[in-house]
């Protein structure tokens, strides 16, 4: 608490140091909008991914959330499965801005809160530690950008009974995109890929 207040004091003191401090915080704010910017510009490949929306149909002009939060899912868990990436929700294919407003929730903190849920819910909670998903502005509309990290155990999907196995689907990235394993195939890479994994099943 002395350490905060000593430097709020030195923030309203020092002219300077205040400005330097507002600097900082301005670079690292554009610097983050930048970034989204440049992903999109650069366009999808193994290790990035746009969504246009979590539980919108666009096509159907409806809420679901089973097809759109499934491809979310489904992306998460092949890049925790192999190399990690980035996903942009709120761009399409074709790297139009759509933005998270396209879901409709009440604000983006409801965005945030739920897409924490399906994360957990569909992937489980080991799995939602490997994430780090952020808001950014982008052509006036908000995108989510998630960050994740590679895994170190095996992630498998499971959601709303669309998954194939008992285990659930086993995703990975194959170029731009996410290939489901067959169980065999499935088993032999997570032998590879986490071989001090005992379980083939984080849930």
């Amino acid at each position: 608490v002395d350490s905060n207040f000593e430097l709020y004091k030195r923030i309203t003191d020092d002219r300077d140091f205040g400005e330097a401090i507002k600097d900082f915080l301005f670079d690292q704010y554009l610097r983050s909008h930048r970034q989204a910017e440049e992903l999109i510009k650069r366009g999808e490949s193994k290790t990035l991914e746009f969504k246009s929306t979590l539980r919108w149909n666009l096509r159907e002009d409806r809420k679901d959330d089973q097809i759109p939060t499934y491809a979310v899912l489904k992306t998460i868990a092949a890049f925790l499965n192999t190399e990690g990436g980035d996903l942009l929700i709120g761009v399409g294919d074709d790297k139009s801005i759509v933005g998270i407003e396209s879901d409709r929730f009440e604000n983006e903190d409801k965005f945030m809160l739920h897409l924490s849920q399906v994360v957990r819910n569909g992937l489980g909670d080991r799995a939602s530690t490997c994430i780090d998903p952020k808001t950014q502005i982008v052509q006036g509309k908000t995108v989510c950008a998630i960050s994740c990290q590679r895994s170190p155990e095996p992630v498998f999907l499971r959601w709303k009974g669309m998954e194939t196995g008992p285990e659930g689907d086993f995703y990975v990235r194959s170029g731009p995109g996410s290939v489901r394993r067959a169980p065999d195939s499935a088993k032999q890479y997570i032998q590879t890929r986490f071989p001090n994994v005992s379980k083939t099943s984080d849930k």
